[in-house]
């Protein structure tokens, strides 16, 4: 190692070399481009003949056609004039007198336009079903042995992989039990509609088990149309439709675990932006024991400094930090009509179900000589649960096609579709992992930073439709809305922490084990552009779907008869439709459906058996938690402002449903520590178990190869990791335990 006076002259003398080197190339440069920049002898141009012959000429072109043109035109023959017929063509009968041809008689004859076409065919509108299945499995069960595991004999049946499968079981179940299931793929609209109604009609925040949260807002977004009010007698003014009051919940002010609030807070965002940092690059100033000198020859060189600096280590051990996201954003404006008249029923059904739950219930010695609850560390951030919904309604005035038809003709643009048009869009994103990891080491007086976990999977999906508006729809059987939001996270983040010795708390009083700081976030929000508005069904619409029903009966094809137009036509003397020459009319024999069903669920498996010893003055950190499960959803159905009118009536029903079910108490020693009993599963509102059909597929991975405790490789003896330094299992080399 040079001292810093040695070190300054050799830096001198190299960049003296460097700069002799650099002249001497000056010179054989100098004189290589002032050859370049010398100008060229140009010489002869170069001339270039082309000569083209060929073996092959060309004659006259002959079609072999004879063309005989026709023989000219007679001349036109001339008009004689009046004056020089004859004064009497018939005889003088004495009755009449003679005509006279001196001036030739006129004729006045009216100028006739054809008339226009007042019924027109328009293009039929489409329908659009879309299936999407996203799935992420991922499994990553890391084991890391350098040294004995001690595992407490009391708490063999409360830890390792069979017991994180049975825990996450029953999780799952009871996320599947509180929340409000999307039905199964291929039920039709009317059977999900009647199996949506009585699931939210069973809805009740009282009636959940214990240690779980939930709350309930509901309201119904088809009010009646506004009665007109009077002024005067014979003199009625309209009343002007304004958004209807749907209580709290329902205008757009989020809610939060059940309180309303004035905006979601960006705490997933700020989560992800933090896990996503790339870590900055340290200056070579920043670095202990650098040291910068300024020399006019070499510049800026850096050297150590004559000083000892004391060195820092940092030894580490993470197991967590995980990321499971689901997102979805989708908007649709296929179909809509200020005036829809349904021969059935009409149901708009809206629903947002957000499920967490959350067992984080970690065992610790680090600051006793027992075992006791990492939740009791005061130091150690808790972990948060968020469900966030949101319900707005937007008004969309309608604007009728506006024609001035001279005359007071009417003008109709029809299209018949003899079936039913859908528009159903179906989503699932599921998102399993499995991240229990098992590590025993023995930490030595060096730097040491291990890092297992940091796993992400996510799903994205968009979606954006948009279709046709008509003046008018009459739809023949039902008219059937369904937007239903279903979303559920479930963490198991039952960690075993063991130490030896005992590791306490820095001398900051920042905890050297955090084993919690996970989030689980939900967040939906539901947009409904086009407020609609019932009313009692009309004498003239009546009467126009029951010709309709009747022409259908007996015609056959997508073309409507003229009866079917004159059928139509006879709308215009409605009070809704009123003032207007044109309209366009669809007409549906069958029903109209438009339905959007979204499920988003994440399953976390982040039971960690971590072991660790040895370590230097400053302690180990122990970091096992801070996951992040986050859904988020955003569904925005566009049309226009609309009246209702259905001859089975009208119903609406829009619900926000919030649960959650959040274990950080003191743990037991059984498995399910009370779920088992029915925590959870109060209502009974799923309509499938989506969510424990996911854990399935985990469950395999989790027990493939659990230990064997009477294996050769998993010998017992005392440990000193016991409850109260009780006696132990000792699992050596677990290599087969979470594979």
């Amino acid at each position: 190692m040079l001292d810093r006076q040695t070190e300054i002259i050799a830096h001198f003398i190299g960049a003296f070399n460097q700069t002799t080197e650099k002249l001497a190339a000056r010179q054989d440069y100098d004189a290589f481009r002032a050859a370049r920049l010398s100008e060229p002898d140009a010489g002869d141009l170069l001339t270039v003949e082309i000569r083209v012959s060929s073996d092959y000429a060309l004659e006259g072109y002959g079609p072999g056609l004879n063309f005989d043109a026709p023989p000219p035109l007679p001349p036109e023959a001339p008009w004689l004039p009046v004056a020089q017929m004859p004064d009497r063509i018939l005889p003088d009968l004495g009755l009449l007198p003679p005509p006279s041809y001196k001036d030739a008689p006129g004729i006045d004859l009216p100028v006739m336009t054809p008339p226009p076409n007042f019924y027109l065919l328009l293009d039929p509108p489409g329908s659009v079903i879309t299936i999407t299945a996203q799935v992420n499995t991922l499994v990553d069960q890391d084991v890391l042995v350098n040294r004995p595991f001690e595992m407490p004999p009391e708490l063999l049946g409360s830890y390792g992989p069979e017991a994180s499968a049975a825990k996450l079981t029953l999780l799952a179940e009871a996320g599947d039990a509180l929340s409000v299931a999307t039905p199964e793929l291929g039920t039709s609209a009317a059977d999900h509609a009647g199996m949506l109604i009585d699931a939210m009609e069973e809805l009740d925040p009282q009636a959940v088990g214990d240690g779980v949260e939930a709350a309930l807002f509901r309201a119904s977004p088809i009010q009646p149309v506004p009665e007109p009010v009077s002024e005067d007698e014979g003199e009625t003014v309209e009343a002007v439709p304004a958004p209807p009051l749907l209580g709290p919940g329902f205008d757009g002010s989020p809610v939060i675990n059940g309180v309303l609030a004035e905006a979601i807070p960006e705490t997933l965002k700020e989560r992800l932006e933090s896990r996503n940092a790339e870590d900055e690059t340290e200056d070579g100033g920043d670095i202990p024991g650098i040291v910068e000198v300024e020399d006019e020859a070499a510049g800026t060189v850096s050297g150590q400094s004559a000083e000892p600096v004391p060195i820092e280590i940092t030894q580490s051990l993470e197991t967590g930090d995980n990321l499971a996201l689901n997102q979805y954003q989708a908007a649709h404006e296929w179909i809509d009509a200020p005036v829809i008249a349904v021969a059935g029923s009409a149901q708009s059904l809206s629903l947002i179900s957000q499920v967490n739950v959350m067992r984080d219930q970690d065992l610790t010695d680090v600051s006793a000589p027992g075992l006791i609850s990492a939740a009791a560390l005061p130091a150690d951030p808790a972990s948060q649960a968020v469900n966030a919904a949101s319900f707005t309604q937007e008004a969309n005035p309608a604007q009728f096609l506006d024609l001035d038809i001279p005359g007071g003709e009417k003008m109709v643009g029809l299209v018949r579709i003899e079936g039913d048009v859908t528009v159903d869009n179906h989503l699932t994103q599921v998102n399993a992992i499995s991240d229990g990891d098992l590590v025993s080491y023995e930490f030595g007086p060096y730097q040491t930073e291990i890092t297992m976990g940091g796993n992400a999977a996510v799903n994205l999906e968009t979606l954006l439709e948009y279709g046709m508006k008509f003046d008018v729809i009459l739809i023949g059987g039902d008219l059937i809305e369904i937007a239903q939001i279903e979303q559920i996270n479930v963490l198991l983040d039952d960690d075993l922490i063991l130490s030896d010795p005992p590791m306490g708390e820095t001398a900051g009083g920042s905890a050297l084990v955090q084993s919690h700081d996970n989030l689980l976030w939900n967040e939906a929000s539901l947009t409904k552009i086009g407020i609609d508005a019932q009313m009692e069904m009309s004498a003239r619409f009546q009467a126009t779907l029951d010709k309709l029903a009747d022409l259908a009966e007996g015609e056959r094809g997508a073309t409507p008869s003229g009866a079917a137009f004159d059928a139509v036509k006879e709308l215009f003397d409605d009070p809704l439709l009123a003032g207007l020459d044109a309209l366009r009319v669809l007409w549906i024999e069958g029903d109209l459906i438009v339905r959007d069903t979204l499920t988003q669920i994440n399953l976390l498996d982040d039971a960690d058996l971590v072991s660790v010893g040895g370590g230097g003055p400053e302690g180990i950190a122990v970091e096992t938690g801070d996951n992040i499960l986050g859904n988020v959803a955003g569904l925005t159905v566009a049309g226009v402002d609309s009246t209702i009118m259905a001859g089975e009536g009208v119903y609406s029903d829009a619900v926000i449903w919030q649960a959650g079910m959040l274990d950080e108490g003191p743990p037991g020693l059984g498995i399910g520590n009370g779920l088992e009993n029915g925590q959870g599963h109060g209502n009974g509102n799923g309509n499938g178990a989506l969510a424990s059909e996911a854990v399935v597929f985990l469950a395999d991975g989790m027990i493939e190869a659990r230990p064997n405790y009477d294996d050769e490789d998993f010998q017992t003896g005392p440990g000193s990791q016991g409850v109260a330094h009780g006696a132990g299992a000792s699992l050596d080399a677990l290599h087969g335990v979470l594979a």
